[in-house]
């Protein structure tokens, strides 16, 4: 049996089945060792629970406390087998555990450094509050360590920073050989040592998965995730022995990883370290704009070639609000051709038709011309909604086998400044507060699906390990959950229909825009942020990897962010509305954006839809 460090990091807590041998030995420096340890932090609290077995003889018995699952249930395992011991004791045992502000760290070192040195190197630190019980050379490295942290005031892992940690570790890798793992109960780090005389596998493991069983033959351990309450966790795992499902990448020499919630959130390897943008596109520059009254924008839309009773007057305030916010030198402007015919085996005598296909007017968007064209002629109201979207409704009443509906638009997209965070009003954390008028305003963005409470409590537990890996930040929220869908989530038409729900969703890990867009909506209205859901058009000649979406009317969620406003986050491509998206319809969910729907009164038969849209740049 073989000396095996293993630590996981999952995005919601988990309670795994622990098998493992006994009576194993290793032998280090002539020395025979055996021993195991395991340490977890029980309801993501900051408190450790550490379970030890110095001898790992047969005749001492399984710890219970590893079969209770309401106590053995974390996010942050820590495990380590078959040489955790060094003179069979408890003191010499790992993992190490010991209390730095108010919260247990969690420590584990896999290799042998050079004890007398590093003794000398604590003394050197001046007064010292952390000190050795055992006899240990990775005890004695976990006390620098933390008395370094103490002199810096640090309360958590991320307050010390994670550049003066590698430095750390690199430092103390120079007395010898070392594979170091840490935890604070909210992050967990591991080093893989310069040295090269043992190695850590990474891999992450995405649900859905069944009977999943993480186990090394050499190290004759097993980890049993094939609990039904198990099935849908997202895990990080770092081992010093591959385990026995999916692939693992061996990390580098030297390479520090960060893991919380299964995200990784630091890599010590540059082309690890790309900070994603999240309020601006990478292809949007931030140029500053201009607010100027422009004339003649009013004058134009005041003259569009489209049917000004469709929307406010330019003389609206709203409206001329819109248009004094207008930045006419960095825009582009977008056509937006939308073609959809149904065809019947029999003629359909009587049908009612509702179309939400004319693109919103704001001061993110401008219309400048649009048509709306049906084969047959039709009786037409226009309206506009509760959710302030444009609305065509159409009485047919002459009969038809074929109804084609061709709806085009021009429209003029505007980059916009982005959003100015610096005001304290603007720095919000979670959860949220709002006011009783702004609770009663957004009620209808905020009330969850309807789903069963099972449903709902498993969702917004994944929601709120979102809330924890960023730390309570609103913004990195939401565009954590943004991110994750469009990384950890398949893209395939024909899984889903419009039956599907978020959880559906949740539990499968793949679907379509609106599947996506769904999700996103009900995880955000889970953490009280308002959510709606939006219909439009994408132009997918940029960098996108779903393009099938240019075929068809796309989806995005979006979100309510206080003192900001509603801002779109397009889950299907782990992106923020930018140009490239063209606003139409908005409500609480796919219904209330139907782009088109209707109802046959009389004959019809069999059905086929198809559906054509083709959006393409005209300028800019």
């Amino acid at each position: 049996m073989k000396n095996f460090l293993l630590g996981l990091s999952i995005d919601v807590q988990s309670s795994p089945y622990v098998d493992f041998a006994r009576g194993g030995q290793v032998v280090q420096n002539g020395r025979v060792i055996s021993g195991s340890g395991f340490a977890w932090y029980p309801n993501n609290e900051a408190a450790a629970m550490v379970a030890k077995d110095p001898k790992s003889f047969s005749d001492i018995g399984r710890p219970q406390i590893l079969d209770d699952r309401s106590s053995f249930k974390s996010s942050i395992f820590m495990m380590h087998m078959n040489g955790a011991s060094w003179n069979a004791v408890p003191q010499d045992t790992e993992p190490y555990c010991k209390p730095l502000s108010k919260r247990d760290w969690v420590w584990m070192h896999q290799g042998a450094l050079d004890i007398s040195k590093l003794r000398k190197k604590n003394q050197q630190l001046g007064e010292v509050f952390y000190e050795p019980v055992g006899n240990t050379d990775s005890e004695v490295a976990f006390c620098i360590f933390l008395n370094r942290a103490m002199r810096l005031k640090a309360r958590k892992l991320k307050d010390i920073g994670w550049d003066k940690i590698h430095d750390w570790f690199k430092e103390l890798n120079e007395h010898g050989s070392a594979n170091f793992f840490i935890s604070d109960g909210s992050h967990m780090i591991a080093y893989c040592g310069l040295d090269g005389a043992n190695a850590i596998y990474r891999q992450k493991i995405k649900p859905p998965y069944q009977n999943l069983l993480l186990k090394n033959e050499d190290a004759n351990f097993s980890l049993d995730f094939r609990n039904e309450d198990d099935n849908l966790k997202t895990m990080q795992i770092f081992s010093t022995l591959p385990v026995t499902y999916g692939g693992h990448k061996e990390m580098k020499k030297g390479q520090m990883i960060v893991a919380k919630k299964s995200k990784t959130v630091w890599n010590s390897h540059a082309e690890s370290r790309k900070v994603i943008s999240f309020f601006n596109s990478d292809k949007e520059d931030a140029k500053s704009i201009k607010f100027a009254i422009k004339e003649q924008a009013v004058q134009q839309a005041a003259t569009s070639q489209f049917d000004q009773s469709i929307f406010s007057s330019p003389q609206d305030a709203e409206c001329n609000i819109y248009l004094n916010m207008v930045h006419h030198t960095n825009s582009r402007v977008m056509k937006v051709t939308h073609e959809t015919t149904y065809a019947y085996t029999e003629a359909v005598e009587k049908s009612e038709h509702v179309f939400r296909l004319i693109p919103m007017y704001n001061r993110f968007q401008q219309v400048l011309e649009y048509s709306l064209d049906i084969s047959v002629p039709s009786k037409k109201i226009v309206y506009r909604d509760v959710f302030n979207n444009d609305v065509i409704s159409a009485l047919i009443e002459k009969p038809y086998t074929e109804l084609k509906i061709k709806s085009q638009a021009l429209v003029r997209i505007h980059q916009i400044e982005p959003d100015d965070f610096s005001h304290p009003l603007r720095n919000s954390n979670l959860p949220v507060t709002w006011m009783p008028w702004q609770r009663q305003m957004m009620q209808a963005y905020i009330m969850p699906h309807e789903l069963p409470e099972t449903q709902l409590r498993e969702l917004s537990e994944y929601a709120n390990s979102f809330v924890d890996r960023n730390d309570g930040n609103l913004f990195d929220t939401l565009s954590d959950m943004n991110r994750t869908i469009y990384e950890d989530y398949k893209y395939k038409p024909g899984v889903t229909d419009f039956s599907t729900t978020a959880f559906d969703v949740y539990s499968k890990r793949e679907g379509v825009c609106q599947d996506f867009a769904n999700l996103l909506i009900c995880l955000s209205r889970l953490l009280n942020v308002p959510a709606r859901y939006r219909m439009g058009y994408i132009y997918t000649g940029a960098d996108y990897q779903n393009k099938i979406q240019s075929e068809a009317t796309h989806a995005w969620a979006e979100l309510y962010i206080p003192y900001v406003g509603w801002r779109g986050f397009d889950p299907t491509n782990g992106k923020q509305v930018n140009t490239d998206y063209i606003r139409v319809a908005s409500g609480r969910n796919y219904i209330d954006a139907t782009p088109t729907s209707g109802t046959i009164y009389r004959g019809g038969g069999d059905e086929t839809l198809t559906v054509n849209v083709k959006t393409e740049v005209v300028e800019g």
